[in-house]
C-alpha cells in the first residue's frame, strides 16, 4: 500500500472529483458562450464591398464630420483589400 493519505490530500488539494465536475461544467458553459458569440459575429460581420471578404477594408484619413453628413460627402481614405496590393506589398495602380 502506498504512503498516500487521501484524507490529508483533500485538505491540501481540495475535493478532486468535485473539482473536475465543476471544471467540466465551466468548460461546457464557456464553449456554449463561445459558440453563441461565433454565430452572432457570423451573422453581423461587416463584408467588404470591394472584395467580398469579411472585415472593414476602407480606412478613412479623417473621421466623418457633421458637415460631411449634411453635404452627403464621404471623407477621403484608402482601401486595404488584398486585391489592391501585389505580392511585394506595394499598391497596384488601376
Amino acid at each position: 500500500m502506498p504512503d498516500w493519505d487521501y484524507e490529508a490530500s483533500r485538505c491540501v488539494f481540495g475535493d478532486l472529483p468535485g473539482q473536475l465536475k465543476r471544471n467540466k461544467a465551466v468548460n461546457r458553459s464557456q464553449r456554449m458562450q463561445n459558440r453563441e458569440n461565433a454565430r452572432f459575429l457570423e451573422k453581423y460581420a461587416v463584408v467588404c464591398e470591394e472584395c467580398g471578404e469579411r472585415g472593414k477594408h476602407w480606412m478613412p484619413e479623417r473621421p466623418t464630420t457633421l458637415q460631411d453628413m449634411l453635404d452627403g460627402t464621404s471623407p477621403a481614405g484608402f482601401w486595404t483589400c488584398a486585391k489592391f496590393y501585389g505580392p511585394d506589398g506595394r499598391r497596384i495602380e488601376p
